[in-house]
């Protein structure tokens, strides 16, 4: 990188011309390496505007460079720019920490590992100081009453999430779902959480939670096993159906999103739903047929359904080639990146 990140203060604007919007297109399309080579031109003849060092950042975060990205953000989130621009850069500095904790210690969900879905990846114990830095900056940004709650309060609670904190999960997502419920990933946010709370419920390790979530949820007596004092322990059924509502709405309103249509095929399988199941994963095998994770929940639907043996060794086949092709699966189909442009 030629240009150095160091220096804050005002930052030059430069007309949106065909290397800027070819760039987002680029990244759009998941082209990261061209997107950079445009961006780079525009730096190397003098650009230093936040929309080119913006989507430079998003470059590198996406390709995972997650400490440059971060400074790029960071130099713009503290600039004397306009009020949007540095929301957005204070944003994505938090996603791209978000994303670098993400990768460095895994997946917490309690689906992730529950035996009932495909195979989950081995996963380091989240630290104290895990996420909080995101959690942090997301907290930061909402103070400064920014007009985007629902997708700050929705990231705030997969966070949240992460770290086991189910109270203050469950607040963000009550937040995001009363500031709108049009945003697909607030209903896969909203869909995960129920259905860790299913899985605690499987297992008998129950997690309370307060009167005025579960009225919130409307989730109804004959519903509560049994109360402590203002806190109610749902049965496992009411979760698996309130995560299954989210996860189809959340499909309904991005039909195109991997991530939540998968949510929405396990969660039929977890149900027992083979039929609806199956539909729903011939369109995630049309999305992404080559996706390992894609791939491993059609192994589990042809298992359970009794498939003939040379459509399970298949299977087998195409996962272990797409293993050796992408051994560690990317953050991005964790949750899908949503970086302000």
């Amino acid at each position: 990188m030629n240009k150095s990140l160091t220096a804050h203060g005002n930052a030059k604007e430069t007309p949106i011309g065909p290397n800027l919007r070819n760039a987002e297109l680029f990244i759009q399309r998941a082209e990261f390496q061209k997107a950079k080579d445009l961006l780079q031109k525009q730096l190397d003849q003098g650009a230093d505007d936040f929309r080119t060092w913006n989507l430079l950042g998003i470059c590198l975060a996406r390709t995972e460079a997650f400490d440059q990205a971060a400074a790029i953000f960071k130099r713009f989130s503290e600039a004397r720019i306009g009020k949007a621009e540095r929301h957005k850069a204070l944003f994505n500095q938090g996603l791209v920490v978000f994303f670098r904790d993400l990768k460095e210690y895994g997946d917490h969900r309690v689906a992730n590992t529950f035996r009932a879905l495909p195979a989950g990846e081995p996963t380091l114990a989240v630290p104290e100081t895990g996420f909080r830095e995101a959690v942090d900056l997301w907290f930061a940004l909402l103070k400064r009453r920014t007009a985007a709650g629902d997708i700050l309060h929705t990231h705030l609670a997969f966070a949240f999430l992460q770290r086991g904190e189910f109270d203050h999960a469950l607040m963000c997502i009550r937040n995001a779902l009363s500031t709108s419920e049009q945003f697909y990933l607030t209903q896969y946010v909203l869909g995960c959480m129920f259905l860790d709370l299913y899985f605690l419920a499987t297992e008998q390790n129950h997690w309370l939670i307060d009167k005025d979530t579960a009225e919130f949820f409307e989730i109804e007596n004959y519903e509560v096993l049994f109360t402590n004092g203002p806190l109610h322990a749902v049965q496992k059924e009411t979760y698996l159906e309130i995560a299954m509502q989210a996860f189809l709405e959340g499909h309904r309103q991005n039909p195109f999103s991997v991530v939540t249509t998968l949510a929405l095929c396990r969660t039929y399988l977890i149900a027992g739903l083979l039929e609806e199941g199956f539909e729903v994963l011939a369109h995630a095998e049309s999305l992404a047929p080559e996706y390992v994770s894609v791939l491993e929940t059609a192994l589990v639907f042809h298992q359970q359904a009794g498939a003939p043996p040379q459509t399970i060794i298949s299977l087998l086949n195409r996962i272990r080639e797409q293993r050796l092709l992408t051994p560690q699966r990317p953050v991005t189909r964790i949750l899908p990146p949503h970086y302000q442009f």
